[in-house]
């Protein structure tokens, strides 16, 4: 049909205007997504200052999006409400995620939905105003739109109606394939060690897609030639090999809150602990992760492989089939295996991935044999604790004994009274409000219960005539913050104090007087290879990990024995070259042909 010359201007002119708004809508919705973030307007108008590129990118990318729906759709109002409900849908969540756990959204956590919805109720929700503003303005820019759309309904040409269309799918998939590149082709941004720190320097967008899973990058030279000569290196340095049973306690959220700075107790909560670390072989993890994301600390010790050397979650991304690890490594020497958590299996994908791991027996929240008792809505230890020596107490006497626990106890929020009888007073913290001194006594108190469970726990296997290791160390500190410290996204670029939130309590008991050592620091990807060589077990990549030559790092930096920080700038030949040992295996064992399973075995 053809269309006056009067309705082309016209349709031009509504054209125009909504293109106009269209790039307006993308500056406020970028703008929003700061307030949002920061907390506070002036801080957003001085980091659009500071990073007007970045910031200009974002809008760029935002307008993108929404043109590239716009011409797909013809429909403004669409275009502009889909592409408010998803950067809201992210402020809100990001917003609810950092006060609550003091952790940013990352793109894994689309997958962890449910587990997320579970836990909401343990913590207390405040909605602070800019995020009630911004709610207003999104709701307000999305009523322009549809009072908009209603005046672009002009007829128009089929043909070009089918261009803009594809025009539109085009910009939509150039906005989801190319938009992490355009950040480094706007600013280089500094290698950032959280991701929170990340947000902050680079904005919500810039810091989001830094999230997203990123392709494995194949080592240089791999093959069958390089990955046999790597682990043909691998120094053979495992103990007397005794059989012995060994049982792994990933606590969480465990840390040693007494020598946070600020803080005064009236007793140390982990006394008992530290008194068997003076008599056991004891040191202090390097943990990949801090006040949360659980998973990735488990899977480097159970695998081995550090977890900053991929992108995403492995637990969640990677693992979907049978995979050697620490468990099939016992398994295969004799052992039976047991894995307990007392939480849903669904939880970071654990059902899948403790089958792919190959545990014999497997323990959920509904799984076992024993009542459980709640502290703070979540299992305590010792009912964990009673449940994992009613199995032991049953089990096959005839094979060695090898389980993998991780506790709930001591989960965040901490803002409910311990109701048992307190251990622990707070004598001064340094956040000083009411708020945060009850969280440290909540928390305090839960650490001194963990404190009294294991105790009572390895009192039973003093008594055992079997020899016997017992590990404990914590998945990752709890969010300081909590407790009125200074997180660690505000003092990322203090080494020192980024190493000591990622630190945790190490101890290695045993029952048949192996030795008394103080390991220093030691990366939870290095924990299990080190407690099998302790066992007398032999494989070739573990041996690596054990070797005096190999680093203990997490993501831009490593740590020596004695605490030395170094950042990856900063990287000695030799511990770059090792670090690319590492990932030459681990690549070749998670993406690639698998040439070390056959290699292994000669």
């Amino acid at each position: 049909m053809e269309v006056s010359y009067g309705k082309k201007k016209e349709y031009l002119l509504i054209r125009v205007m909504s293109w106009i708004f269209l790039a307006v809508n993308a500056f406020l919705v970028v703008y929003w997504q700061e307030v949002i973030w920061r907390r506070d307007a002036y801080e957003a108008y001085a980091w659009i200052f500071q990073k007007g590129s970045l910031f200009l990118c974002s809008v760029f990318l935002v307008f993108l999006l929404t043109g590239g729906l716009f011409l797909a759709t013809n429909n403004l109002f669409a275009a502009v409400l889909i592409s408010n409900l998803l950067s809201f849908a992210l402020n809100l969540i990001n917003y609810f995620k950092y006060d609550l756990k003091g952790e940013v959204f990352q793109f894994v956590d689309l997958a962890l939905y449910k587990e997320g919805l579970t836990i909401l109720g343990d913590f207390s929700i405040y909605i602070a105003p800019c995020v009630i503003i911004g709610g207003v303005f999104c709701l307000f820019r999305v009523m322009i739109a549809w009072g908009m759309s209603r005046l672009t309904k002009v007829i128009r040409n089929r043909k070009v109606r089918i261009a803009e269309c594809a025009a539109g799918i085009c910009l939509c998939v150039i906005f989801f394939k190319a938009a992490p590149q355009f950040y480094y082709l706007a600013e280089e941004t500094p290698v950032i060690y959280a991701a929170a720190e990340y947000y902050r320097d680079a904005g919500v967008m810039a810091g989001f897609f830094n999230t997203l899973p990123k392709k494995a990058e194949k080592p240089q030279n791999y093959g069958k030639a390089l990955v046999e000569e790597t682990i043909s290196q691998a120094p053979f340095c495992v103990e007397e090999t005794v059989y012995p049973d060994v049982i792994f306690i990933m606590e969480e959220s465990f840390s040693d809150i007494a020598s946070l700075e600020g803080v005064q107790l009236s007793a140390d909560p982990l006394e008992l602990f530290k008194e068997r670390q003076e008599r056991s072989i004891s040191g202090k993890i390097l943990s990949p992760t801090y006040g949360g994301n659980t998973c990735q600390a488990e899977f480097e010790v159970l695998t081995g492989y550090p977890s900053f050397l991929v992108s995403g979650n492995a637990y969640t991304d990677y693992i979907n089939g049978s995979m050697d690890s620490l468990v099939s490594l016992y398994r295969g020497n004799g052992y039976e295996t047991y894995a307990y958590h007392p939480n849903t299996g669904a939880f970071f994908n654990r059902n899948n991935v403790y089958r792919s791991m190959g545990f014999d027996h497997i323990t959920f929240e509904n799984d076992f044999a024993l009542p459980t008792e709640r502290l703070g809505g979540w299992t305590d230890d010792a009912s964990l604790f009673d449940n994992i020596i009613y199995d032991y107490e049953n089990r096959d006497e005839s094979v060695p004994f090898f389980a993998f626990a991780v506790t709930t106890q001591n989960h965040g929020g901490y803002d409910w009274e311990f109701m048992q009888d307190a251990y622990i007073d707070v004598i001064s913290a340094s956040g000083g409000a009411e708020k945060e001194e009850s969280a440290l006594h909540t928390y305090a108190n839960l650490c001194k219960y963990t404190d009294l469970s294991l105790d009572r726990f390895i009192n039973y296997f003093e008594e055992k005539k079997n020899p016997t290791i017992i590990v404990v160390w914590g998945d990752h500190t709890p969010n300081y913050g909590f407790f009125g410290a200074q997180p660690v996204e505000e003092t990322v670029n203090d080494l020192e104090k980024y190493r000591d939130y990622h630190t945790t309590p190490l101890l290695i008991w045993n029952n048949y007087n192996l030795r008394q050592e103080d390991v220093g620091y030691l990366s939870a990807y290095r924990l299990g290879a080190y407690v099998a060589a302790l066992s007398g077990l032999n494989d070739p990549y573990f041996n690596l990990l054990t070797s005096a030559e190999c680093p203990n790092a997490i993501y831009g930096l490593a740590v020596g024995q004695d605490g030395a920080v170094t950042e990856t700038e900063q990287f000695e030949e030799g511990v770059r070259e090792y670090l690319d040992k590492i990932w030459l295996v681990e690549y070749d064992r998670l993406f690639g042909r698998n040439y070390y399973a056959d290699l292994a075995k000669t």
